[in-house]
């Protein structure tokens, strides 16, 4: 009713709501400012979380693609050795 009171008595209006009533009103709107805020920055905190998640989940495909490149790169290295040694020892007995 306040309200209206103040949209339909235009200038005067404030002089009818009392210091208290001002001051609850500010608190009250206050309260509210801060409740969007926090919505706000919860939400920013989800997302952030999300975008972590996400990139914690790349590093670990790309940490297991590096291992099995590096285990390949063992594998092709040992039969490369071994095919040397083998050549080697076919050569000396020969």
């Amino acid at each position: 009713e306040k309200l209206s009171k103040s949209v339909e008595g235009g200038a005067t209006a404030d002089h009818s709501l009392a210091p208290e009533d001002l001051a609850s009103q500010s608190v009250r709107l206050k309260e509210e400012q801060l409740r969007r805020e926090e919505e706000k920055l919860k939400e920013i905190e989800l997302k952030v979380q999300r975008e972590i998640n996400e990139k914690r989940q790349e590093l670990l495909a790309r940490e297991s693609q590096l291992r099995e490149i590096e285990a390949r790169m063992h594998r092709e290295q040992s039969a490369a050795l071994s095919v040397n040694d083998t050549e080697s020892t076919e050569a000396g007995a020969a």
